[in-house]
């Protein structure tokens, strides 16, 4: 009787660390710069498990952090969408994080997001475009009603 127990408690063991070998937790961004008061858009995507509940994200002075959504359940997938809003310059590193799920606690890669007065890839967007005239792009016509 007391093997039965032994083996039941090292198939449960070994059950357990076959499972935390199949879930994998990743963070990524959508960008690696952004400029102060801009967004970027942190994911993290748990392999292994459909319905990972999201995880806190860690505190982080200079940043504001929010959990936006979680995608539609996926086979075998569960993927967190957060908001982050630069408010210092600096270089953050964001993660490692912890997300606990069935018993066990699985720790994400850290990403790094770096706020600059004048990210490069915001530079573009700040060029002056073409001059715009609205005559080149509104055609307006008024038919009134003959009136005696």
């Amino acid at each position: 009787m007391k093997r039965m127990g032994a083996v039941a408690v090292v198939l449960a063991l070994w059950s357990a660390i076959a499972c935390a070998e199949e879930l994998t937790c990743t963070l990524a961004l959508d960008r690696p710069k952004v400029a102060p008061g801009k967004q970027a858009q942190l994911t993290l995507t748990v392999a292994g498990a459909a319905g990972v509940p999201a995880p806190d994200m860690p505190f982080i002075t200079g940043l504001d952090i929010r959990f936006q959504r979680t995608s539609p359940p996926a086979a075998g997938e569960t993927v967190h969408t957060y908001r982050i809003v630069a408010k210092a310059v600096g270089t953050y590193e964001i993660g490692p994080v912890a997300v606990p799920y069935g018993g066990a606690v699985y720790r994400t890669n850290a990403v790094m997001l770096e706020v600059t007065k004048a990210a490069p890839d915001l530079l573009a967007a700040a060029a002056p475009a073409a001059e715009f005239t609205v005559a080149d792009h509104i055609y307006l016509a008024f038919e009134l009603p003959k009136t005696p």
